[in-house]
């Protein structure tokens, strides 16, 4: 939330979502937090995102959209993530929404919660 924030077009986007019922408040810093640092002991993660993939399994979020291929491949890391394969939402190779795309962002059995 730190670094996300910081943007007005997510704020704006979050309170909509909350508002909705399409995006839900992790509020278990502290879990994050020793996940993180959990991550980051074991040194597996080929990324700098440590933060965001101690969320998804805090949370139990099987989604992700993001262009950094390291992070895409430590979101498909079983090691790192556990359980049911993580699902990457990318605008790498096209920039336009996909069908695909659609198909993710409709899905509700991503999130454990």
């Amino acid at each position: 939330m730190r670094e996300l924030s910081e943007y007005g077009n997510f704020r704006i986007w979050l309170t909509q979502a909350l508002l909705s019922g399409r995006a839900i408040l992790i509020t278990e810093d502290d879990k994050v937090g020793e996940e993180t640092a959990s991550l980051q002991s074991q040194g597996i993660c080929k990324s700098n995102d440590a933060h965001v993939l101690a969320l998804a399994r805090v949370s139990g979020a099987r989604l992700l959209f993001t262009n950094d291929r390291d992070l895409q491949a430590d979101f498909g890391n079983r090691a790192i993530i556990g359980g049911a394969r993580g699902r990457i939402y990318t605008t790498l190779l096209r920039k336009d929404v996909r069908p695909a795309h659609r198909n993710l962002l409709n899905r509700t059995d991503l999130c454990n919660l």
